[in-house]
């Protein structure tokens, strides 16, 4: 009996060890990539920020927790990596108006130009 309860308890430490895993947080944009994200306005129902990536800078992986509308003010390249290892290239204009649900991201500025754009998140 102290056998099976001993396999029962290791066996929901793995579990949890795993559910730990799956379900780890990461910060919001601004505390994740302070030398990205300036915010600008902040209030019950939306938060603004001015994000500027130079080239080849990365704001490590962070969450955005509501839907977010970003507007380009320079356009350039981005590669947005996954926690499930999947990846998006994205390629703005100036201009362009981009709609990205919450979400967990890592991004890497891997054009050859600066990008700058206004991140716009509705709560």
């Amino acid at each position: 009996m102290k056998r099976f309860a001993l396999t029962i308890a290791v066996c929901m430490l793995f579990s949890v060890s795993a559910f730990a895993a799956e379900t780890k947080t990461y910060p919001g944009p601004q505390e994740g990539a302070p030398n990205v994200y300036k915010q600008i306005f902040d209030n019950d129902r939306i938060r603004v920020s001015e994000i500027k990536f130079n080239v080849g800078e990365k704001a490590p992986m962070h969450t955005h927790p509501y839907p977010h509308v970003v507007y380009i003010l320079e356009g350039g390249e981005l590669t947005l990596s996954h926690p499930d290892g999947t990846s998006v290239v994205m390629k703005a204009k100036a201009g362009d108006v981009i709609w990205i649900g919450a979400e967990t991201h890592e991004a890497v500025n891997t054009g050859t130009t600066v990008l700058r754009a206004t991140v716009t998140e509705i709560k």
